[in-house]
């Protein structure tokens, strides 16, 4: 079983979230894009794991993230289970913001229809999409696609 983290980071203002678009040679997912985030290394809590990730991937820093995840979800990635859990956190400052690993080809702020769009396209958190939309907010029901 791997422990990982994401992290969802919003825009207040336009309701944007922070994404990484991970590369096209990835493994299990090429080209999806999906919250920052990664596995839980030995003796890391949650926040170090998440400030390590972000860092690693986006080259932002985590300014703060909520003490329990908003969403939870085990499920299969290829060879292994993953239990994952998702924080909302917030950063001060995006203007350093650029992939920082061979693993990520882009990281942008877009809007939440894109990100969920992708997840259902790599099944990723299938299991969790509606609750994933309801935390997002004001998107279209699956009977609305």
């Amino acid at each position: 079983m791997l422990f990982g983290i994401n992290l969802l980071i919003r825009i207040p203002k336009d309701g944007r979230i922070l994404a990484v678009k991970r590369a096209q040679d990835d493994h299990y997912f090429p080209g999806m894009w999906a919250l920052p985030g990664g596995e839980i290394e030995q003796g890391e809590t949650p926040e170090e794991t998440a400030a390590r990730e972000l860092r690693e991937e986006t080259n932002l820093v985590l300014c703060s993230m909520e003490s329990l995840p908003c969403l939870h979800s085990v499920f299969n990635i290829g060879d292994a289970d993953l239990d994952l859990s998702v924080y909302r956190a917030h950063i001060e400052d995006d203007r350093m913001m650029k992939p920082m690993t061979d693993d990520i080809e882009a990281v942008r702020w877009i809007e939440p229809e894109i990100l969920i769009n992708s997840l259902r396209t790599f099944h990723y958190l299938s299991s969790e999409i509606p609750k994933l939309k309801r935390l997002l907010g004001n998107l279209p029901t699956d009977h609305e696609h």
